[in-house]
Parts: C-alpha cells; structure tokens; sequence
C-alpha cells in the first residue's frame, strides 16, 4: 500500500511501482520477474508518493490485463477498503461488476444501487462511484474495458443459468489473458458477448412504477448534471438542453424521484467538489471549476450540503484512510 497526500491506494503482493506522467503503474511481478504489460493497473497520481506499506486486501493480486482489457478475479473486502468510503471516484475504463458474496451500497452517477450476491453492475467511463455502505466479506469480479463500454449505468440480477453463462465467459476472458501470446481478439468478443447480454437482460428488468416518460426525463435530466458535473446551477439551462419549460421539468422531476431538481444538481456539485479538493485544489479553484461566485460561497455552501468545510472533509477523508490501514 502507499500513500501520496492525503490519500491512501492499495498495492498487490510483489508489486513495483513506476510513475508515468500523472498516472502511477502497478506492475505486478511472479518470481522477481515481471509481467509487464500482461499484468498491471493504472492509477491517477496527483502527488508525490511518499511511502509504501504492507497490503491489505485479499485478492486484489489476482488481476491480469492486456489489449486495453483487464480482469480481477476477485476482490475481497473484509473490514479492509479499496476505496474510502462516501468518498467519489472517477472510472477512467467500463467496468462490469459481478458480485460475488456479500452486500453493498453504490452511489453511481446520483443514483443509488444496492448490490447482493448475483448482482451484476455495468459502468460507463467517467462514472463517479461512491462506496456507501460495505458488508462483511463482499466479494467481487471485475471486467474492464478501455474501448468497448454502454453509455448507461446498468444494473440487473440475473437468474442462475444466465450467471452460469456469465461465469464461463469470465472464465473464458480469464484463461485467455494467461496465454501466450494473448488472443486480444477472442478477449474482445468474450467482453462484448459479456456485455450484449447484460444489456438484454437490463432490458426486461422492471423499472420504477410504470411513468415511462417520467422515467426517460430522469434519466436525461441526470445525464446533463453528470456531463455538465453540477457546474450549472439555474433550472433554465437543464430545460432548455431537455426542450421543456423549467416549470415542467422541475415539477415532473420531483413527482417521478420524490426529490426537488435542483437537490440532485447540489449532489452532483458536491460530489465534484469532493473529487476536486482530494486531488489537491484549493476552495479557490473548485470555485471556479464549478462556478461558484467566490470561494467563501463555495464553502459555505460545502458546510450546509456536508455539515463539514472544505478543508475538515479534507482532513476527515485523511484520517479515515489511515483508520483503514491498521
């Protein structure tokens, strides 16, 4: 594990670390010989890192990678995390999530999923995640994707058969990424095979109470916020983008959700805000990133959505992650 700033990421056994631009790689390494490209992550770095620690997470060395594709096996979360909780990440790649054992609370993209055991949770790039809630020895498989990805968040719960068929193309992508040298062919088709029939089954899974219409207009409305990451603040500009009045919108977005339109453009900005200040930025600069007037009003308007400043989540984020360590 290492540590740069006042975040904390999580490195396999037998791991080397190597900085590239703003990205650090995770090489991993079998008998001191290394198994790069076959075997590696990517993770953004903003900072200098600073020391290396002993890992705490089972499983996370059963990763392999190639071709702009990547696999965890399985990822065990026993009291240990990968992520802070409640605290955003951004997806660089898709990402299918299978789970495995256990249960957890995801924010993504503004919308909450609660995951069990079957579960499978389809990512687009550019989602922002956010760990909630975490149960004991939630397990999970990942599929990831550089190149081929859905533009929606999917979530369904496959019968049994169809997690069997899922199991063996994992399977599949798994044995291949072990082959030398890699089909990255065959791993390409495995992964959109994956993803084809999530997206078929995502298809009939039921979906709110039947305001289809309502359901689209969220849908989009959500759309704009995550593109335009809670920096427009006005009801004029989200309807003019989705050709409705504000009235209209405003109205039939707190009847389909139950929440006001602009309480989800206040989650989005604060959900940017965090991403922001834990990669460094001043109240200064996520003002301006997000089109606050000032500095002082950007934080004010932090501690009222948080109950925290700018600089104590900052500083809260830093002792959670060190908590997380021991």
């Amino acid at each position: 594990m290492f540590s740069y700033g006042k975040g904390i990421w999580i490195i396999p056994d037998n791991g080397c670390l190597l900085v590239r631009g703003n990205y650090l790689l995770v090489r991993f390494s079998k008998d001191n010989r290394l198994l790069y490209p076959k075997r590696c992550i990517f993770v953004p770095v903003k900072r200098e890192v600073k020391t290396i620690q002993t890992p705490s997470v089972s499983g996370i060395q059963d990763a392999a990678s190639a071709g702009g594709y990547g696999m965890h096996r399985g990822l065990t979360f026993s009291g240990q995390h990968l992520v802070v909780l409640r605290q955003p990440s951004r997806l660089m790649e898709g990402r299918i999530v299978r789970v495995l054992e256990g249960t957890a609370d995801y924010c993504v993209n503004l919308l909450n999923f609660h995951l069990t055991a079957g579960a499978i949770l389809v990512l687009p790039p550019g989602s922002i995640i956010e760990l909630r809630e975490v149960g004991a020895d939630f397990r999970i498989q990942i599929l990831m994707s550089k190149t081929d990805a859905t533009d929606d968040v999917l979530h369904l719960s496959p019968p049994e058969e169809d997690l069997q068929e899922f199991d063996g193309i994992a399977r599949s992508i798994w044995n291949a990424l072990h082959l030398e040298p890699v089909p990255e062919e065959f791993v390409r088709l495995q992964y959109l095979s994956y993803l084809a029939k999530a997206k078929y089954l995502a298809r009939f899974t039921p979906k709110g109470d039947g305001n289809l219409r309502g359901e689209d207009i969220l849908r989009r409305f959500l759309d704009v916020i995550h593109e335009s990451g809670g920096a427009k603040k006005t009801m004029a500009f989200y309807a003019e983008r989705l050709s409705l009045t504000p009235h209209y919108l405003s109205a039939l977005i707190k009847e389909v959700s139950g929440r006001n339109a602009m309480e989800w453009v206040n989650q989005a900005s604060i959900q940017q805000a965090k991403l922001l200040l834990m990669q460094g930025q001043t109240a200064q600069q996520v003002a301006d990133a997000l089109d606050f007037p000032s500095p002082q009003y950007f934080s004010r308007f932090f501690k009222r959505e948080t109950g925290q400043t700018p600089g104590q989540y900052v500083s809260s984020m830093a002792v959670e992650s060190r908590n997380n360590t021991t």
